[in-house]
């Protein structure tokens, strides 16, 4: 499992991909928020396969506000290695 972080704006267009050969690719986003037991995470979206037969996977999410967001990069299958592309793109 491997974690990005990056810096959103509410409203805003993002698409995260990720693609491998070796394994199969789970994705998932979530908001960092603070609250009064310290920091929290929110899920705002997850995907396994972008569509049938296709074991990559993507989000495309519009961010619901301002603020530091998670990436989580993984895969379905437990203990299961290889190595992946990730691309983020967003719009403003």
């Amino acid at each position: 499992m491997n974690l990005y972080q990056f810096q959103g704006r509410a409203g805003q267009q993002v698409v995260i991909e990720m693609t491998s050969q070796k394994i199969n690719s789970f994705l998932s986003l979530y908001q960092m928020r603070e609250s009064s037991e310290g920091q929290e995470l929110k899920k705002i979206a997850e995907n396994d396969d972008r569509e049938p037969g296709d074991f990559n996977a993507q989000i495309a999410t519009s961010l619901p506000e301002d603020g530091v967001y998670l990436i989580v990069a993984t895969s379905q299958e437990r203990g299961e290695t290889g190595n992946y592309t990730l691309r983020a793109t967003a719009k403003p």
